[in-house]
């Protein structure tokens, strides 16, 4: 098991399990403003974050924490502001249903056959989730 890396088609490391958290919808638009709208961005919350930095010996949430703070952008969807701002301890894939579903068929056939999802806000966010898992459902 592993958190999803941010380049994740290249540095999975062989892991056949991983955490992450996903917002998803059926155009990136509308996947951008829910997860925006979930994980809003407090300044308070952040700054517990950066306490409990000093507190942890897990060089997984080292990890997460240097690449949040570099504030890299990536263009398949990886999001860290939830972890940024205290709201998760995982990385987030964002993005329409076709995108995570394509990102979970790379996972899959790089050897990934468990994926560990982050706590959902609401019970209404199973039903767009399970979208994304079509390519685990289907064999």
């Amino acid at each position: 098991m592993q958190m999803l890396p941010p380049k994740f088609d290249e540095d999975l490391e062989g892991a056949r399990g991983i955490n992450v958290g996903v917002v998803t919808r059926p155009t990136e638009a509308e996947a951008w403003e829910v997860a925006r709208t979930l994980f809003s961005q407090n300044m308070e919350d952040r700054m517990v974050l950066e306490h409990t930095m000093k507190n942890t010996d897990a060089s997984w949430k080292r990890k997460l924490f240097d690449d949040a703070i570099k504030q890299q952008k990536f263009d398949n969807g990886y999001w860290l502001d939830p972890f940024l701002y205290y709201k998760s301890d995982c990385p987030y894939l964002v993005g329409s249903y076709d995108h995570i579903r394509s990102c979970f068929t790379r996972l899959k056939k790089q050897g990934v056959d468990t994926i560990i999802v982050d706590v959902v806000s609401h019970p209404v966010e199973f039903g767009h989730i399970r979208h994304a898992f079509v390519p685990f459902i289907t064999g």
